[in-house]
């Protein structure tokens, strides 16, 4: 990329995959290659090109960098939709409901924001509200039009979910981020190893 006009490209220099082992096929597909950025740095020069037919432009000759990027600020509510289109063919209708309010409350106690920006202080924190949570919350009235976190702020009961229950929503999390890793949108899972301790024992466990 010529020195002049870096500052538009994600990227300082041009590799790319032809596809092909024919040498005249080679040449022919790196010269159309070659006419399109030599057209799109004479129009970038002549200072004729809108900030939207920029981002069309960068997105033609650099697909691959795009399509990164696009991912990079994917939203968690998208992410989120995303995960269940692609695993949600393998799901019973009882699980695929149960798993579609879960991310709901997860949605709204880690707030929509893009996925990477997602750090473990946030699932620590998330972890915390869940604890704050009452049973049977989804059921009640008096929760009626309310946000889970709302919810977790306000909860004056004296009661709160059970650790198995909070696993579940950690488990699911910690599933949704494993995901998003085998697709190359993060490079860690920040809710690993979260889990609460159980005492099988128990006799008074809670559900959602």
């Amino acid at each position: 990329i010529p020195l002049d006009l870096k500052s538009y490209f994600p990227s300082h220099e041009v590799k790319k995959s032809l596809r092909t082992k024919n040498l005249p096929a080679a040449k022919i597909l790196c010269a159309s290659w070659e006419d399109k950025f030599q057209k799109a740095f004479a129009l970038l020069r002549c200072g004729c090109v809108s900030d939207e037919q920029l981002q069309a432009l960068v997105a033609e000759l650099f697909p691959e960098q795009n399509k990164e990027q696009t991912m990079s600020r994917q939203l968690l509510s998208e992410l989120i939709q995303l995960y269940i289109c692609d695993r949600g063919s393998q799901w019973s209708t009882k699980t695929k409901a149960e798993f579609s309010q879960y991310f709901s409350v997860l949605l709204s106690l880690l707030t929509d924001k893009p996925v990477p920006s997602i750090k473990r202080a946030d699932c620590v924190a998330c972890r915390q509200q869940l604890q704050s949570l009452p049973p049977n919350f989804t059921k009640k009235a008096q929760f009626k039009g309310m946000s889970a976190r709302e919810i977790a702020k306000s909860n004056t009961t004296g009661q709160t979910l059970s650790a198995k229950t909070v696993n579940k929503y950690l488990t699911l999390l910690s599933t949704f981020f494993k995901w998003a890793i085998r697709q190359q949108i993060i490079t860690h899972n920040p809710a690993e190893g979260l889990l609460l301790s159980v005492n099988k024992s128990a006799s008074d466990e809670r559900e959602v």
